[in-house]
């Protein structure tokens, strides 16, 4: 009886984390591949932090940034409280990170995109503050308010908004004023570009201007009301002093203290006050 014979094949056998496997080798495979155990991880994906919101409203305020607070006496020190960021003085909200931008840009020229929150007619209570230190009996102007940070002036024809959500805030970089000469005269020239890729319906500069012997009275030059097309240059030439007289004895004279920007419509607003020498010209009440 012819028996067969079988050829034995040789069988590789592996064990992993599932159990022993056998399989016929293969020379066309160099290299095993790794169990799963060993085989290296996909990395996780990355979450991208999240975009700032693509839309803001679609109000602007002008301002010169500062903050204000409710003030309380220990002594005649003064200590402040509910501090928050004021655009002149319209109270500002913000969220974290456009706060931190606030404070960034504190005591600078700006312009906001945002949200008008509340608005009143009048002074909006300023009045009942300003003239008046809040721990001690100096004597003060009746325009001067105290302030954290600064004296605020208290001017008239200021805007009615009251508060103001601010969700993205611009250095306001088109602003200049420089010294000239006109028929033997000292002038002031301003210049300011509209930076926000919209038309202001009325635009009009003011130089404020402020005495500095005795009792210091004050003056104002204005421009007149215009259109300001976006990106359009805006000039005013106005004399860097001028001469007041009250009542008997000499005139006296006042110099130019800050650049106003006023006017505004269409969901633009300004509340603005810039001293001239934040905008690089000093000028000395004792030479005028």
């Amino acid at each position: 009886m012819n028996r067969r014979h079988r050829k034995l094949l040789p069988v590789l056998v592996s064990c992993g984390w599932l159990g022993c496997t056998g399989s016929k080798p293969d020379s066309s495979v160099a290299d095993l591949v790794p169990p799963p155990s060993v085989a290296e991880a996909a990395p996780a994906p990355v979450k991208p932090d999240p975009a700032p919101p693509s839309e803001v409203g679609d109000a602007i305020l002008f301002g010169v940034l500062a903050r204000d607070g409710k003030a309380s006496c220990e002594g005649e020190e003064t200590k402040w409280s509910e501090l928050h960021y004021v655009a002149g003085f319209v109270r500002l909200a913000a969220g974290p990170s456009v706060e931190a931008s606030l404070a960034e840009k504190r005591g600078e020229p700006v312009w906001i995109e945002g949200e008008i929150r509340g608005a009143a007619s009048g002074d909006r209570g300023l009045s009942q503050r300003a003239g008046v230190h809040p721990c001690a009996p100096a004597q003060m102007r009746s325009d001067w308010l105290v302030r954290p940070d600064d004296m605020g002036m208290v001017r008239d024809q200021m805007s009615d908004v009251t508060d103001f959500e601010a969700q993205r805030v611009h250095a306001l970089e088109g602003l200049e004023v420089e010294l000239l000469t006109e028929g033997g005269e000292e002038k002031l020239r301003v210049r300011f570009t509209n930076p926000t890729g919209r038309e202001i319906p009325s635009f009009r500069f003011r130089v404020h201007y402020e005495g500095c012997h005795g009792k210091p009275g004050t003056d104002r030059r204005e421009s007149a009301p215009a259109p300001l097309a976006a990106g359009g240059v805006a000039e005013f030439v106005a004399p860097v002093s001028t001469q007041q007289t009250r009542g008997p004895g000499q005139p006296r004279a006042t110099v130019a203290r800050s650049v106003q920007l006023a006017g505004g419509g269409d969901g633009i607003e300004f509340d603005f006050d810039l001293p001239v020498w934040k905008l690089g010209v000093e000028l000395d009440c004792r030479k005028h």
